[in-house]
């Protein structure tokens, strides 16, 4: 995994964040702990929008609705609600930044700030994730490299098929 910073504010801002009170530093940048926390800070962010966008893959829309409905308490407006319900289903299929790429046409980049913060805010279920997602947590946490050898996937009768034919 690799993170891209380019410029030096966003480095800074970063280290802030991570080890306050580091300064950008060769020897601070190519630390591996500071390397570690900046690889699982955006990991976790990653991961973190996953249950979101499976459980809007997954769901019938008027169940998604019901469950949207019941995390408010009987507090939401319908339109509230409907918005929710757009936001999450364009974020199953496209993605956090696939959404906010085709509403930046349509609105400010305020209005997606405010549904995204919406969206993250809302209550989600705990889906276990792929194993291979697993794998690379363990991974990052122990902050060993992950080979494409360690993903075994099970043979499959085609591929005994071809082989014996």
């Amino acid at each position: 995994m690799e993170v891209r910073l380019g410029n030096r504010t966003r480095i800074v801002n970063l280290l802030k964040r991570i080890e306050p009170g580091t300064e950008p530093t060769f020897k601070a940048l190519f630390n591996v702990s500071v390397a570690k926390a900046v690889l699982m800070q955006f990991w976790t962010q990653l991961r973190a929008q996953l249950p979101m966008i499976e459980g809007a893959r997954d769901g019938w829309p008027e169940d998604l609705l019901v469950s949207l409905a019941a995390a408010a308490s009987g507090r939401a407006r319908p339109g509230t609600l409907l918005q929710q319900l757009g936001c999450l289903m364009l974020v199953g299929s496209v993605g956090f930044r696939g959404a906010g790429a085709i509403l930046s046409r349509h609105c400010s980049a305020r209005s997606w700030q405010r549904y995204k913060r919406q969206i993250k805010a809302l209550p989600q279920a705990e889906l276990p994730g792929f194993s291979a997602l697993r794998q690379v947590d363990v991974a990052l946490t122990s902050f060993q490299p992950l080979r494409m050898a360690s993903f075994h996937a099970p043979s499959t009768d085609a591929s005994l098929i071809a082989k014996s034919g």
